[in-house]
């Protein structure tokens, strides 16, 4: 064979040449995949870092964190019912990223029905609750992604359902019960996306459940034993308040669905989806290469199955499945139809290579702009709608647009704000290396677009430039590690502005002083004390003889104070702290005697304070949570999901004392975490 001649260099030559030139074609492409990646990071959506430009290069390189700092302000509004009155004393409640509920201050709504949560870190989730209407599941609380001044909390009664299961005419115990919210209503009134609940109940002995606590909506009940096909019950719609029983779900053998997926041109189509419509998790079947499908197991009954196939519309048809079979199906899909628009700067020219930022379909897709400012989004089904924004490092963002089908519209660049000043210490000289961002920016005009985070280091002589901004209202912050912070509120830019006077002082920021004081007034000694503000790094102190302390240098927003002293419960305390000044926290711990408590409300057992936090003090035989395995001695460290802070009573009283609905609690008992699931049912005669 000539590949075991190696004694002819004609052979040889060839092949060095090809492994040369494939070696120089790898090369390329890995040149090419590392521009790609990178273009595609620096573009992935409005909210990524961006490099700001200086008047000069920095000298030295600026030791900050590189992550952009979180915007804040205060969301206010007022808390509705049912029938749209507004409502006094209701307690509202607020989720700053993955932290515990707090409680906004006051703590209660007015007679007005307002609310002022002060100062909070976006993105947020705002809820609230009365003694009779129960706060939404944390998933549908109102999502706040900036500050608000006209937030509407409307409260519902929660719903619920009763039936039975049978298989035939027998009835069927221990089956799953799952609850299918297609279009839950949320506090905030806007539809959320179809989820299911697993495990909501299980069948007696007698085929018999109830499902209590469900957020009002559009929905069905399933229910599920192995190696059996579902039962699954027409769409309901459920109302405030409505107890809807009478249903009747039958476990059968199942049925089977055939047929074939096309496209409108006669070609199959590999790989389309056929599911049921507004069953989440169902069964579904993928189409071969011819285009064939089977969807097995589908429960008896008229349903509505989908087809799906990428670059093409969805189609739906409307199916019987009778004795187990229904006839073959053939959905003949239409190829999809795209948006698109063009971006052109200030003054109306293209502007090619900008980004483009488009929300549809609850995501967010990126494109870039052609030679001549055009950009089409592409496999998108007939009608759709999106809302597009468009970015340049030379300009400001546009306002955000609606795209519909059939029109182009213009994404207009806006005249660029720039920001430039000086940082400098308390003693007034230069601060080299400080990070400065922009902390917070409300754009000006009726849109609002979706402004980019910028953080730039100073130069040797602490000078900074920000930019380019949408014209707007800017809060800037400026920092240095081992340095305290300093922040700029309210400044204004106007379109085309280059404001070249700022300046950022840091002048020792804000500070928290006070006293720890003991059940009878007098000062405690040897307590130890925690003090957490935002991201910030704990910062631990302890008292000295007169009870007094204080900690210095503090970041504006919310902090959190926990006191621990001997024999004495623990303490938790939180503060607002502003930009600047000096305030007062005085802090009165208490004794195992005066520990406050909370009862579950309508379920028959009580919490308390303890050493080792809130520990269930009794638990009433034959009550809703005796019935749920809840024991005395049980430690409480999450409610409804949402874990605790440790001695943490106000977020366990946010949720526990609500008299309806399903209350999860998560407790400590022999070592481990114990899930239990505590109904609003009243206590046994």
């Amino acid at each position: 064979m000539p590949a075991s001649r190696p004694s002819k260099p004609a052979k040889t030559k060839p092949a060095g040449r090809r492994l040369t030139l494939l070696l120089v074609v790898l090369l390329l492409v890995a040149t090419g995949l590392v521009q790609w990646i990178l273009a595609d990071d620096a573009v992935e959506a409005p909210t990524s870092i961006r490099p700001a430009e200086l008047a000069e290069p920095p000298v030295e390189e600026a030791d900050v964190e590189a992550a952009a700092d979180r915007q804040r302000g205060p969301v206010r509004g007022v808390v509705r019912g049912p029938d749209g009155r507004l409502l006094a004393g209701a307690r509202v409640t607020v989720q700053q990223g993955g932290g515990a509920p707090r409680p906004c201050q006051p703590g209660q709504t007015g007679v007005d029905g307002a609310f002022d949560c002060g100062d909070v870190e976006f993105p947020a989730r705002v809820s609230a609750s009365t003694a009779t209407l129960p706060a939404p599941p944390a998933r549908l609380a109102a999502r706040v992604l900036a500050a608000s001044t006209t937030l509407q909390l409307t409260l519902r009664r929660a719903a619920s359902v009763q039936g039975r299961v049978l298989e035939g005419f027998a009835p069927v115990h221990g089956a799953e019960i799952r609850i299918h919210d297609l279009a839950p209503l949320r506090i905030d009134g806007q539809p959320a996306a179809a989820t299911v609940i697993t495990a909501a109940a299980h069948t007696d002995k007698a085929g018999g459940f109830a499902v209590q606590g469900i957020w009002p909506g559009e929905l069905r009940v399933e229910a599920r034993l192995p190696e059996r096909t579902p039962a699954i019950t027409p769409a309901l719609r459920l109302h405030d308040g409505e107890a809807r029983a009478g249903l009747e779900l039958r476990i059968g053998p199942g049925g089977v669905l055939g047929g074939t997926v096309r496209s409108r041109g006669g070609a199959p189509l590999p790989g389309a989806r056929v599911a049921i419509v507004g069953v989440v998790g169902g069964p579904e079947g993928r189409a071969g290469a011819d285009g064939s499908f089977r969807v097995e197991r589908v429960p008896a009954g008229t349903w509505r199955f989908r087809a799906e196939a990428d670059g093409h519309e969805a189609e739906e048809v409307e199916v019987a499945m009778r004795d187990h079979a229904a006839p073959s199906q053939l959905f003949a899909l239409r190829p999809l139809r795209g948006l698109g628009g063009r971006v052109v700067d200030a003054a109306g020219q293209a502007v090619p290579g900008a980004t483009v930022w488009i929300d549809v379909d609850a995501r967010r897709r990126t494109l870039q702009a052609g030679p001549d400012g055009s950009f089409r989004l592409q496999d998108l089904p007939a009608g759709t709608g999106a809302r597009a924004l468009a970015g340049h490092p030379q300009h400001a963002d546009s306002a955000e647009v609606e795209l519909l089908p059939g029109t182009e519209p213009i994404l207009r660049l806006g005249e660029p704000a720039w920001l430039q000043g000086r940082v400098i210490g308390a003693d007034g000289q230069a601060v080299a290396g400080a990070a400065v961002w922009v902390a917070e920016n409300r754009p000006n005009g009726p849109a609002l677009a979706s402004q980019s985070q910028m953080r730039t280091p100073t130069d040797a002589a602490g000078r900074f430039r920000l930019g380019p901004l949408r014209p707007g209202t800017f809060d800037l912050r400026g920092q240095k590690q081992g340095a305290p912070p300093g922040v700029l509120r309210g400044v204004e830019a106007a379109a085309g502005a280059r404001r070249s006077d700022l300046e950022i002082r840091l002048d020792g920021g804000a500070r928290l002083v006070g006293r720890v004081l003991g059940p009878d007034g007098v000062a405690v000694e040897g307590a130890r004390l925690d003090l957490r503000c935002g991201e910030d790094a704990p910062r631990l102190a302890e008292l000295g003889p007169d009870g007094a302390f204080a900690f210095d240098a503090l970041p504006p927003g919310t902090c959190t104070l926990h006191v621990r002293a001997p024999e004495l419960l623990v303490e938790v305390a939180h503060a607002t702290i502003a930009d600047h000044g000096e305030q007062q926290l005085d802090v009165h711990l208490r004794t195992l005697g005066q520990a406050r408590t909370v009862a579950l409300g309508g379920r028959g057992a009580t919490l308390a304070e303890d050493d080792a936090g809130m520990v269930v003090r009794e638990v009433r035989p034959g009550s809703a949570a005796a019935r749920a395995g809840l024991e005395q001695g049980d430690r409480v460290v999450g409610v409804d999901f949402r874990r605790l802070g440790e001695h943490d009573f106000a977020g366990v009283t946010a949720g526990v004392d609500q008299p309806s609905g399903t209350l999860t609690l998560e407790v400590e008992r022999d070592g481990g975490v114990v899930t239990v699931y505590v109904d609003a049912a009243q206590e046994s005669p």
